[in-house]
Parts: structure tokens; C-alpha cells; sequence
């Protein structure tokens, strides 16, 4: 069939083929609250991954064979510090519940430094360490809980972790034994 404007091609005919449709479906965009939203949760699920490896159990550090030589001397101290608070309470027995009360802080004192010397493979019990005579005056208590609590504050900043809490601990305890017997 000749078409008289022209159109002979099949092609070009409304019952033939057509060309190519153009896609009608929107092309994705990438706007700014996709990335975010998209960065956000990145962030999130590497969080939750950094929390479920700290849940996974650490084990804990090893001990060094032989405690800080710290911890042996602020044992024998505690011990001097109870025949001090004895000699006292002997010669002052109008003090007796207050260094009653002190003797007790003392033994405490005692019992958690042989708790924790016990953590540790080759500790040793202090032995033979020369002690000053101890005081007979509450002054001369006073003077002693002083110096000990001193020594135990100064010994804290040499250490860490347990051991330092309970020098500082010590030391905050018989500093307040110092203030008490003024």
C-alpha cells in the first residue's frame, strides 16, 4: 500500500513496531537524609558489634609471683600499729573503748593485707622487720597513726588497682585515728 503522505515503512504504522518506550519509573535520587540515615546506621551496627566483643570474658592479668614489697611493709606496720595501740591501752586505760575501737580498725587493716598477700604465689609473711618501741601517751599514738597513715597515702600512689585502694583506704582510716586521739 502506497500512502500517499509518505508512510510506507511498517514501522512508521500504528499497527507495526514502535520504537523503544522511554522508562517511566523514576530514576533514584540520592539525597541527603539517604546518606545520613544510611551512615547512622553503619555507625550503629558497628557499635553493636564493639559491644558484643566486650561482652566476650577477658582473662585477667597475671599476678607477679612476688607481691610489692609495699604490701609486705604496710603489713608489718598494721602489726606495729596494734602493739602501739596495745602499749597505749595498757598505760591509758581511761582510753579503752576508743582504742578498742582503734585495735579493731587495725586488725581489719591486717586481714585484708593477708588477704591479699595471699593472691600471690611466693608471698612471704614479714619477719624480723625492727620495730621503734611503742608509744605510752596518746600523743605518741596520735604521732604514729600520723605517720602511718603518711606513709600508707604515699605507698598508694606507687601502686595500682586493688592494691592502691586499699593503702589510700588505710591511709584515710588512720588519719582519722590521728584526728581522734588529739
Amino acid at each position: 500500500m502506497d500512502d500517499p503522505a509518505g508512510r510506507d515503512d511498517p514501522a512508521s504504522t500504528p499497527a507495526g513496531p514502535t520504537a523503544p518506550a522511554a522508562s517511566t519509573a523514576p530514576t533514584p535520587r540520592v539525597t541527603r537524609r539517604s546518606v545520613l540515615l544510611g551512615g547512622a546506621g553503619i555507625v550503629m551496627a558497628a557499635g553493636a558489634g564493639a559491644g558484643v566483643a566486650g561482652l566476650r570474658p577477658r582473662p585477667a592479668p597475671a599476678r607477679a609471683p612476688q607481691p610489692p614489697a609495699i604490701l609486705v611493709q604496710a603489713l608489718a606496720a598494721e602489726r606495729d600499729l596494734l602493739a602501739a595501740v596495745a602499749a597505749t591501752s595498757a598505760a591509758h586505760p581511761e582510753l579503752g573503748s576508743l582504742l578498742t575501737q582503734l585495735a579493731g580498725d587495725h586488725r581489719d587493716h591486717e586481714r585484708a593485707f593477708v588477704t591479699m598477700l595471699a593472691d600471690y604465689p611466693g608471698a612471704a609473711t614479714p619477719t624480723g622487720v625492727p620495730t621503734p618501741p611503742p608509744p605510752d601517751t596518746a600523743l605518741g599514738l596520735r604521732a604514729v597513726e600520723q605517720r602511718a597513715a603518711d606513709a600508707a597515702a604515699a605507698h598508694a600512689a606507687a601502686l595500682w588497682g586493688a592494691e592502691a585502694t586499699l593503702l589510700a583506704s588505710i591511709a584515710a582510716c588512720e588519719a582519722g585515728h590521728a584526728e581522734l586521739l588529739q
